[in-house]
């Protein structure tokens, strides 16, 4: 009896057990086995193009010491997602901030990974060792280190880049013809170490170097990286001539209306002027133009008065090169011009901003970056009509500091003013790049803050002042300096989405070097301009705020609460000249020129004195200084020349560069434009569906060509071990067998170029081109068309950055049907007509395949009762149209066909019989068919094929779903499963039987 209990105990858990083994693998989720795969990486922007992910990356500088370059930044919102073999997605990930992506995969490797949603503007990056294409393949299980690098062509910058400054000299710029007026210098000048002969003025030779009698005074650089053309906007500067002009006529020799307008255009591999465009509206030539000139006093007042009111101010250049924008002074409005003719294309008056007197609005800078254009505006308050008055002790009719005479604070700002500081600010605007439409203030800046002392040689301040019409300086006894420090916003330049803002000191710009500029005086002067470089966090989203108390968005590590800068001290707090912590000669220094490499981490300034002082003596000079954008530091200076005292001439000084009296202008960086690099992927096609399937290997030592549009052979691959191939035009790589680099001709924005891989080579024996253009993402489909042995893609290049590895060949085992040309049944020509596969007349097109069809199916398995869905794509690959394409699609008696649509054409069912019929197919044209289907009830067998026929072509394209009964409700069972379920329940029953027999009694 006991054997009998045990017995009927074993039987009920068998049947326990097979009913729960069943279930767990019948119902979706329970018991799934499933790959535990983690897939991770980073999706970066590659400033560079070098395809490799570079932090802090440096250079060694030509006179000592290193400089850092750019580096790269993840990009956030990058979608990252994971097919397995079958073309399901398992799994799907976001890019963060950083970039960094962590992906868990389902079902089983190996798999296609897809990289899309890119930002607009952002191309796929070159490939490298971090990088690849949009498209990568993994194995089961986990990855790491699945980067994907990107670019934003209108950021891209080799490495180093050249920057390029216009430097000033005095007088009739017609007889300076050896003087350079604006030069090019490696980012790497200058160095790191400190003192004279330390190699801060090397080089000090210029790769560019455009000779005063050429252009003239100009402040306003752009560089178009397509044409490799810099241009040099004309600029009122006291006491320095404008070039030539459009006419090629100096305003020393005769008093010309373009010379103030003129913009020039050179070509920096020649040297040469090759263009002079001009702005409207920009003639009133402020200069002395009465011969004899005096170039000493230069019109007095009305020369002071015209800086900043008069000629061009800054420009900017669209990424693409087409759109030029600068700014006219003259009637305070934006233009917008054709690069290349100079024809206006819009035209925007800047005159208003908040609290602002209209007459008081000068606007000035302009900078183009990701698509806005910003607006740099400064309110002058020079009509507020409250002023600080003052005791004139010594009746010399000016406030002398010196003398501490006792003024009224009207404003409270604690310094004397010829005008309220409260309306003293600037501002920042955007503007559209296409309409030039206004988009509001996006930053104000006070200009009441405390800024330290213009000189230590009697200390006066270097408060900001209201602008003056008229000559004025703070008086400090016998020096020749003139400081009345007038604040001029005029350059912007941006880093990582914040601003850094360039404030030129506008006394430099009136006041000359050792000039008698002060209309009531004969004594000599040296105008010291004491700018200032402010920065401003945030982003057009979320609004920017200026720094305070020398941070800015959390950044910065200046010593805090110094009384000198917004909030009481500044972001970048080596600005000035003295030797820190003993002395300090001039708190500011800076030109107001900037310039910021995309990615790089510094901003380049221009400025008095490059060097802070130290064991050298550099009064004179100008040059360059680079500061952290993220700790406000010094970096390092460049001196671009060495000014002093003049030499005297007959009681008359020998003028050249102007010393402290703003000797430069802007900056800009002369970036190359974005290489373009195509490819990549040449693999076996195993199922034939003509999509790069994970599990599907890649064909190595395949020859693959690449022809220009003349049918040259540029040059030739060979496939690598992952079965890629790369051709790229930039110059800077070293080619491989399968990555070949410095391709001259292949240009941008050409078409007709092509890819050839010959089908009779050996590493293709036996096997033969796939289905092209398959399905509707080109990412991960064939691009080859035969043409005879040969597989060809034709295509075209687009503008730089924009690379393309997307060309890709699969090919299979069994060819694709080779397509004759025929005409439709009853279709004839008329007499003389050239037939089908003759010779056609010139100028004919000629097709060289009849159209690709692919086929799919919406799942792999289904149920009677279950709807299916057949998609069927026909796409013309020819450069012609196709007529009267017609497709059969005969499906089997298991599918009940509930409908049948197609995007174009007319669609016809006949029992079990869709013909859908389009009379053209244009060139690149894909139409889609759609067949909706139910599982009949009587379905038999184990799998059902279905299959659509080209007419005349007989051409095919089939798919298949396994049939399974007994499927939930979900329909996502598996065809194993039901037979799992089969096996399962045989295993009980079996059990079950055997357990009955052993019970049963003796016989």
């Amino acid at each position: 009896m006991q054997k009998q209990h045990d017995r009927a105990v074993f039987a009920s858990r068998y049947f326990v057990i097979a009913a729960l083994l069943a279930f767990c693998i019948s119902v979706p989720g329970v018991f799934r086995v499933q790959a535990a795969g983690i897939v991770n990486g980073r999706v970066f922007q590659d400033f560079n193009g070098n395809g490799r992910f570079d932090v802090n990356p440096t250079f060694p500088n030509d006179g000592g010491g290193t400089i850092r370059v750019a580096t790269d930044v993840g990009v956030a919102g990058i979608r990252v997602t994971a097919y397995d073999a079958a073309g399901t997605a398992q799994g799907t990930a976001t890019s963060a901030n950083d970039g960094t992506y962590t992906l868990t995969v389902g079902g089983t490797g190996p798999y296609r990974l897809e990289f899309d949603n890119l930002p607009p503007g952002y191309e796929p990056g070159p490939q490298g060792v971090q990088n690849r294409s949009s498209v990568q393949f993994i194995p089961d299980g986990n990855s790491t280190n699945v980067d994907l690098g990107i670019i934003l062509p209108g950021e891209f910058c080799q490495e180093p880049p050249d920057l390029l400054s216009p430097c000033y000299l005095f007088g009739d710029q017609s007889v300076r013809v050896n003087s350079p007026a604006l030069v090019s210098f490696p980012y790497t000048a200058g160095s790191t170490i400190p003192g004279i002969g330390n190699g801060w003025d090397q080089p000090t030779t210029h790769a560019l170097s455009i000779s005063a009698n050429r252009i003239g005074t100009t402040w306003g650089v752009a560089w178009a990286r397509r044409t490799r053309t810099a241009y040099a906007a004309s600029f009122f500067k006291r006491h320095a001539g404008f070039g030539p002009g459009a006419n090629g006529v100096f305003d020393s020799a005769a008093a010309t209306s373009d010379d103030p307008g003129a913009i020039y255009l050179i070509n920096v591999d020649t040297n040469a002027v090759v263009n002079v465009i001009t702005v409207p509206v920009a003639s009133n030539n402020a200069h002395d133009t009465t011969p004899p000139i005096d170039w000493f006093r230069d019109n007095d007042n009305a020369g002071w008065d015209a800086v900043g009111k008069t000629s061009l101010g800054g420009m900017a250049i669209s990424d693409n090169d087409q759109t030029l924008y600068v700014m006219n002074l003259e009637n305070r409005s934006l233009y917008a011009l054709n690069a290349t003719t100079g024809a206006v294309l819009a035209v925007q008056p800047v005159t208003s901003v908040p609290n602002c007197a209209p007459s008081d609005v000068r606007p000035f800078a302009v900078h183009y970056t990701r698509g806005t254009l910003f607006i740099g505006v400064t309110c002058t308050a020079e009509s507020t009509a409250t002023v600080d008055t003052f005791t004139d002790t010594n009746g010399n009719g000016q406030y002398d500091f010196i003398l501490n005479e006792p003024f009224i604070d009207v404003d409270g700002n604690g310094v004397y003013n010829l005008g309220d500081t409260r309306f003293l600010n600037g501002y920042v605007l955007t503007a559209d790049p296409t309409t030039l439409a206004l988009g509001g203030v996006v930053l104000t800046i006070p200009f009441g803050y405390p800024r330290g002392i213009a000189n230590n040689n009697g200390q006066p301040p270097s408060e900001w002042r209201p602008w003056s019409p008229v000559f004025r300086q703070i008086e400090i006894g016998n020096d020749p300096g003139v400081y009345y420090p007038q604040p001029w916003l005029t350059d912007i330049a941006v880093d990582r989405g914040n601003l850094v803002i360039g404030i030129r000191d506008r006394v430099g710009d009136q006041v000359g070097s050792f000039t008698p500029s002060d209309p009531g005086s004969n004594n000599n002067y040296i105008g010291v301009g004491i700018g200032d470089t402010l920065r401003a966090c945030g982003s057009l989203a979320t609004g920017f705020t200026l720094e305070i108390n020398g941070r800015c968005g959390g950044t910065g590590t200046a010593q805090q609460n110094t009384g000198l800068g917004p909030g009481g001290a500044e972001f970048y707090f080596d600005d000035g000249y003295g030797i820190p912590g003993q002395f300090v000669n001039h708190d500011e220094m800076t030109l107001g020129g900037i310039s910021v490499v995309p990615g790089y981490p510094d901003a380049v300034v221009t400025t008095t004195n490059p060097y802070p002082l130290t064991d050298s003596i550099e009064l004179y000079d100008g040059g360059i200084r680079w500061f952290d954008n993220l700790t406000g530091a010094f970096g390092k200076g460049y001196r671009l020349y060495a000014g002093g005292p003049p030499q005297f001439v007959n009681g008359q000084p020998v003028l050249d560069q102007f010393a402290k009296s703003n000797g430069l202008g802007d900056l800009v960086a002369l970036c190359n434009p974005a290489p373009i690099e195509i490819g990549n992927l040449v693999w076996r096609d195993d199922n034939r569906n003509g999509i790069q399937d994970p599990s599907e290997p890649p064909l190595a030592g395949v020859t693959v060509e690449l022809y220009s549009p003349v049918g040259a052979l540029l040059a030739s691959a060979l496939t690598d071990i992952n079965g890629n191939y790369y051709f790229s035009n930039d110059t800077r790589g070293v080619s491989t067998g399968s990555a070949i680099y410095g391709i001259a001709g292949l240009t941008f924005n050409t078409a007709g170029f092509e890819i050839r891989i010959d089908g009779t080579q050996p590493a293709l024996a036996g096997i033969f081109l796939t289905i092209p253009n398959a399905g509707t993402v080109d990412i991960r489909d064939s691009d080859g068309i035969p043409v005879g042995n040969v597989a060809v893609h034709r295509f075209d290049t687009g503008s730089p950055g924009q690379n393309n590895h997307t060309y890709d060949f699969g090919y299979n085992n069994l060819p694709v049907p080779t397509p004759t040309q025929t005409l439709p049944p009853g279709v004839t020509l008329p007499a003389g007509t050239p037939q089908p596969g003759g010779t056609p007349p010139p100028g004919t097109p000629v097709l060289t395949s009849g159209p690709g069809i692919n086929k799919t199916v919406d799942r792999p398995f289904a149920a009677p009762g279950d709807t299916v869905t057949w998609t069927i794509t026909i796409t013309n690959p020819n450069s012609a149209a196709l007529t009267d394409v017609v497709v059969d699609d005969t499906l089997p008696e298991a599918l009940e066909i509930i409908s049948a649509t197609a995007t174009t054409g007319t669609v016809t069912i006949n029992g079990q019989v869709v013909t859908l019929r389009v009379p053209s197919l244009a060139p690149g044209e894909t139409v889609t068919l759609t067949v909706v289907t139910r599982v009949r009830a009587n379905a038999a067998g184990f799998a059902i094929q279905n299959e659509a026929i080209l007419r005349n072509l007989n051409s095919r394209a089939s798919a298949q779903i396994a049939l399974v009964r007994g499927l939930p409700a979900t329909g996502e069972t598996p065809w194993w499963r039901a037979a799992a379920l089969l096996g399962i329940g045989g295993l009980a029953v079996g059990g079950a039987y055997v357990v009955w027999r052993r019970r049963q009694p003796a016989r």
